[in-house]
């Protein structure tokens, strides 16, 4: 598959905190490869009201292909899933591709873990 056909195929919502005042849930984007990325964090700033803003590591690999920059928020649960479905409809060449060395770093950390 090359790089052109690739896209994103569906968004998942994970609760990672679901304490009163300190709700956390996070925003995860899968492409046609299989492959997921952290796209947006949304934090309880204060009872019933969520801020979401967009991941770092989502910047880093897309943020010169969409809209999306450092800082860039949303007011709304709302605003998030229509933002998280435009990124799933339809667009090419979106694949998510591991940071430069991170291979290397898994195989380290493997070698040197079963060199005991």
């Amino acid at each position: 598959m090359s790089v052109e056909d690739c896209h994103f195929v569906e968004w998942k919502e994970q609760f990672v905190s679901l304490e009163r005042g300190n709700r956390v849930v996070h925003y995860f984007l899968k492409d046609s490869t299989g492959e997921t990325i952290l796209a947006i964090i949304g934090t309880e700033r204060s009872v019933r009201h969520m801020f979401y803003v967009v991941a770092d590591d989502f910047v880093k690999a897309f943020g010169s292909q969409t809209n999306i920059h450092v800082g860039y928020k949303w007011r709304s649960r709302r605003e998030v899933v229509d933002w998280l479905t435009s990124m799933i409809s339809g667009q090419h060449g979106m694949c998510y591709l591991p940071p430069a060395g991170w291979l290397f770093q898994i195989l380290s950390l493997f070698l040197r873990l079963n060199a005991d």
